[in-house]
This record gives C-alpha cells, structure tokens and sequence, in this order.
C-alpha cells in the first residue's frame, strides 16, 4: 500500500491520517469555535507554555472580548480553526486573560 502523501501518515486500521504542520504565526490565525454553541469565541491571539515541560497550558483570543482557554479544553487544532469545549458566555463579559 503506497502512501498517498508525504504529509500523511497510515492510522494501522486500513486509513490515513493527514499530518499538518503549522508555525507560531500560522496559530495566531486560526478561529477559536466552541463545539457547545458551534460558535466563534475569536481569533488565537497568544498561548501560554510552561518553559520547564514545554508543554502548552492556556491559549489566548484577542478583541474586546478576550477569554483564556486551558489546554485540556482544546477538541481538535485543524488548519482553519480550534475547536474547545467551552461556553460562548453570549452577553457576559468574560473574565480578563492575564498576558505573560
């Protein structure tokens, strides 16, 4: 079985996955979307990592409404958008994002 495409990868079940690449300015780009309201919360304006691990703790929307997102809430990172598991609190203000 050939693979179809440098940038993908077998899944071991007879499928392929596609494996995608995408730099620090490419993230600042993507669309936050809530599976709960299927919603736009907003554009990926920062993350915040723990230097010690590497590992990515909360991400940051930008605009007037910005909100923080812990990790573990992301879904899925696609190449046009984020999805996470968390409420578009509608007319509330959310809580201020504390920036690093």
């Amino acid at each position: 079985m050939s693979m179809p495409s440098p940038r993908a990868a077998y899944n071991g079940t007879g499928g392929w996955i596609l494996k995608m690449k995408i730099g620090v300015a490419g993230l600042k780009k993507l669309a936050v979307i809530s599976i709960r309201s299927a919603g736009k919360l907003g554009t990926l304006a920062a993350c915040e990592v723990d230097m010690d691990t590497g590992r990515i703790l909360a991400l940051y929307t930008g605009g007037a409404r910005s909100r923080c997102i812990p990790w573990d809430r992301v879904v899925r990172v696609g190449a046009d958008a984020l999805l996470v598991d968390a409420e578009d609190p509608g007319g509330a203000a959310p809580e201020p994002c504390i920036r690093f």
